[in-house]
């Protein structure tokens, strides 16, 4: 018995409905830790505007006191726009809870979507890797127990694997293309 026959000495149809829950497990995760991983993103992007509302047609925010943070700066190489209320808010009712280390408030918002943002980038690709590593899992398998039953559920996970890599990987070209295009080019 040489080692890949020990490796698997189960019986056939049990090592690929084995071998086939582990990939679809490991696709699974990879779909919940990219949507996690937004879902946080947006939370935590929120947590910084709580109370606040922002105004899109008009490019800024209003306080919870009426009060309108207008733009300050963008910054489009680290893809920011800061926004600041024009007037003093020492003796607004607020200030303690909203804006108690100085005398006016700032909001900075990410101009950047979750996608071009670091850490979606990390997590998108986090979640490439995944779906790499069952892509090859499927294709070891495809070449193991090739023309044996169940090998069909092999070959359409393989197929969506290879469909979400290539969408993956045409997500990323778009999104620095993208970037590019709103900030120019990198200089040397």
């Amino acid at each position: 018995m040489n080692l890949v026959e020990s490796l698997f000495s189960l019986p056939a149809e049990l090592d690929q409905w084995i071998v086939l829950v582990y990939v679809v497990l490991v696709l699974a995760g990879a779909r919940i830790v990219e949507f996690v991983a937004k879902k946080h993103y947006e939370r935590a992007r929120n947590f910084a505007v709580r109370g606040f509302q922002y105004l899109a047609e008009e490019d800024q925010y209003r306080c919870p006191e009426g009060e309108h943070l207008k733009l300050l700066k963008r910054d489009n190489e680290n893809r920011l726009a800061v926004y600041q209320i024009s007037t003093s808010c020492q003796f607004c009712r607020l200030k303690e809870s909203c804006t108690p280390h100085s005398h006016a408030r700032q909001i900075t918002r990410s101009l950047a979507t979750w996608a071009e943002a670091e850490v979606g980038k990390f997590h998108r690709r986090i979640s490439a890797i995944m779906f790499l590593a069952a892509t090859l899992v499927c294709a070891l398998c495809l070449l193991l127990w090739a023309g044996k039953p169940g090998t069909g559920l092999f070959v359409i996970t393989q197929v969506a694997c290879v469909n979400f890599l290539i969408r993956e990987i045409r997500a990323t070209l778009e999104s620095a293309v993208s970037v590019v295009a709103k900030t120019g080019p990198a200089l040397p």
